[in-house]
């Protein structure tokens, strides 16, 4: 959740600091996409496993790699649509908008973990 949390943060700056310069939107663009590997590192491989209990960790995580396959899939046809409609600009909001409600619906999660 610290990293999706951050990652808004990033994306934001991104956004605001695009017309900066070369050399500071490839910072922020790095700082981005290593905030994206954590969550898709756990996401792809120990929560995976974790979810498929102790009978099933290789079905859960191929379960899981599926999804994300057919996201990217899905990813080559509604960006290029979103930039027709909206133009390239709502690209990254719309990243902040999904790493917002990411954040969000792991609060849960959170709480279930500070509970006794």
């Amino acid at each position: 959740m610290l990293f999706l949390v951050t990652l808004v943060f990033a994306l934001v700056g991104y956004v605001r600091f695009a017309q900066a310069g070369f050399l500071l939107q490839a910072l922020l663009l790095a700082v981005v996409g290593a905030l994206l590997f954590g969550p898709d590192a756990l996401l792809s491989g120990a929560v995976a496993q974790d979810a498929g209990g102790v009978h099933a960790p290789a079905m859960a995580t191929g379960f899981v790699n599926g999804v994300g396959s057919v996201g990217a899939l899905l990813q080559g046809l509604l960006v290029p649509a979103l930039a027709a409609r909206f133009g390239w600009s709502a690209l990254f909001p719309v990243f902040i908008v999904f790493a917002a409600c990411a954040a969000l619906i792991l609060v849960p999660t959170l709480r279930a973990a500070k509970a006794p």
